[in-house]
């Protein structure tokens, strides 16, 4: 088979070309979802086959990409009312804030 043959077929089945550069180009499978006039990508990973090293790859681009944003996240109203209620102990004295480094230690100490 030909590669423009090749190239032709994968295309019919709904995969993209991605041209990244040099000898990194390749194809992927781009499904796209409309839903209330606006369009999303909706890629499936097959995440039962995936190492737990790739799940945690995964996860962290998410979250560094959720980080560049994080007025775009919503916050449910109950977060404020836990806060308020914290910052309300801490200002009557029932409550102190702690160091991260002591925090830590104490979790620590705790699960052993």
């Amino acid at each position: 088979m030909k590669r423009k043959e090749l190239i032709r077929i994968i295309q019919e089945n709904g995969c993209v070309f991605v041209r990244h550069g040099g000898n990194h180009d390749w194809y992927c499978l781009e499904i796209w979802v409309h839903y209330n006039g606006e369009v999303y990508m909706n890629i499936e990973l097959p995440i039962d086959k995936m190492s737990t090293i790739d799940k945690l790859s995964i996860m962290e681009l998410l979250w560094d990409n959720l980080c560049q944003n994080p007025d775009d996240i919503p916050s449910p109203s109950w977060h404020g009312d836990i806060l308020s209620i914290r910052e309300k102990r801490v200002m009557d004295g029932k409550a102190r804030f702690s160091d991260l480094k002591h925090v830590i230690e104490r979790v620590q100490k705790a699960c052993r």
